[in-house]
């Protein structure tokens, strides 16, 4: 299966879906992702910056589509 029907499909999934329709994300959660991404060899970057007394902790993945597009997804916790 290629590379980009691999990222359809985690795109598509319930895991997916699930994480996106949420304000706030558990660390399983997006662990979760990671694996997937990981098991679909699909390339990707994740930042995380600590909370502070004013914000939440945030992570910020970024799934490489293609050399030209790019997905970035910011999770809150």
């Amino acid at each position: 299966m290629s590379a980009d029907s691999e990222l359809f499909k985690i795109l598509a999934s319930e895991t997916f879906s699930s994480i996106l329709n949420k304000d706030i994300i558990k660390v399983c959660e997006l662990n979760a992702l990671i694996s997937l991404l990981i098991e679909c060899n699909v390339p990707f970057n994740l930042f995380f910056s600590q909370s502070t007394h004013a914000d939440l902790a945030c992570a910020k993945l970024t799934i490489v589509v293609s050399p030209t597009l790019t997905i970035t997804l910011s999770f809150d916790f």
